[in-house]
């Protein structure tokens, strides 16, 4: 990346989408190598990350290109439940594996359509649901635990979130 933009990624980065949603990432993780961690390694309150949200749900706001954000959307033939960076909580779902889960009730979108989701480290989330036009940002505590590789404590389930969060 420093190669393609010319310079420092974070700055590109904190010009081109930070600053314009007027988020402040409160620190980023790098790897051995010193570079920034790109795909996890932005540390955002629940506020900015709810703020992107918004930004995602409402196509861009008219900043980028609104059918290539769609895209993101898109299930891809090898995981139906997954797109470009996003799960889309709905059947056919292919879990990411054994430290992190992703699990699915269909009731929930056949009742409240669509539901997106960006998932980080330690069960944090981002659930995106068009037809409420709601965002929700949940910080985890258990990501320390999930970076060390242990997990102490019961399961994340999104299912059960949902099923809570929504009444459903």
């Amino acid at each position: 990346m420093r190669r393609k933009l010319d310079g420092d990624p974070l700055a590109y980065l904190q010009r081109r989408i930070f600053d314009p949603l007027d988020m402040s990432p409160t620190h980023w993780r790098r790897g051995r190598d010193g570079n920034p961690q790109m795909p996890s390694g932005a540390g955002l309150t629940a506020r900015d990350w709810a703020r992107f949200g918004w930004f995602v749900l409402r196509d861009g706001e008219g900043r980028v290109d609104a059918p290539a954000l769609r895209e993101c959307f898109e299930p891809s033939r090898a995981n139906p439940g997954y797109g470009l960076s996003w799960w889309l909580l709905r059947d056919g779902l292919v879990p990411p594996g054994r430290v992190q889960s992703v699990d699915v009730d269909p009731a929930l979108e056949a009742r409240f359509g669509r539901i997106n989701m960006a998932a980080g480290a330690g069960d944090q989330r981002l659930y995106l649901i068009p037809r409420l036009d709601l965002v929700v940002a949940r910080q985890a505590s258990g990501i320390l635990r999930a970076l060390r590789g242990r997990r102490d404590g019961p399961s994340w389930s999104d299912a059960a979130f949902l099923h809570t969060l929504l009444g459903a």
